[in-house]
């Protein structure tokens, strides 16, 4: 037994997946993105443990407005880029499963 429940497995769809993964890089909290995914905070954010989908804090804070904005859009692209690899394994995982 593997410990994972077929049932709320399947309720995480590459949609899914990747609605948490734009909400994570929004910055949201794991409690209003359950909210908006309809499922519970520790949900969301064990998905996103398993998804190795994390928030990275890097290097001191940026003094300057301009350079706050760069290193949030740096974020953001990393984190959209993570998002994509976590939905795309999840998806080829998929195709190796029967039905």
């Amino acid at each position: 037994m593997t410990g994972h429940t077929p049932a709320r497995e399947t309720w995480w769809t590459a949609e899914r997946v990747t609605e948490l993964c734009a909400l994570i890089a929004e910055g949201l909290s794991y409690r209003l993105i359950g909210e908006r995914l309809g499922t519970t905070k520790n949900a969301a954010l064990s998905k996103a443990k398993r998804l190795r989908v994390v928030r990275r804090v890097e290097g001191p804070a940026p003094r300057t407005l301009h350079d706050r904005m760069d290193a949030e859009h740096a974020r953001m692209d990393a984190m959209l880029a993570e998002c994509a690899a976590a939905a795309s394994r999840l998806v080829e995982s998929k195709r190796g499963r029967s039905p």
